[in-house]
C-alpha cells in the first residue's frame, strides 16, 4: 500500500498565508498555481539540518523544484 502524503505538520491557514505572501508562485522558477503548478512548501534551512517549521523558514516551491532541490540550501 502506498504511503499517503499529508500536510499535518503545518496549519492550513499558515500554508495559505505563505502561498499568499509569495504571490502564489514558486520562489525558484516563478510558475504559479494559476498556470498549473502544484505548489508545496520548502524549508530554507532543511528540517533535517535543524530548520524550523516557522513561516520565516518556509517558502513556496512547485513540486518539481522542491523535488529536485532535496536538502540543498
Amino acid at each position: 500500500m502506498a504511503h499517503k502524503r499529508t500536510s499535518n505538520w503545518i496549519r492550513k491557514s499558515t500554508r495559505l498565508a505563505i502561498y499568499c505572501r509569495d504571490g502564489w508562485a514558486c520562489t525558484f522558477c516563478g510558475r504559479t498555481a494559476e498556470s498549473g503548478a502544484f505548489l508545496t512548501l520548502d524549508h530554507v534551512v532543511a528540517h533535517v539540518m535543524g530548520g524550523s517549521n516557522k513561516a520565516t523558514n518556509l517558502i513556496t516551491a512547485c513540486r518539481s523544484c522542491n523535488s529536485s532541490k532535496k536538502a540543498l540550501p
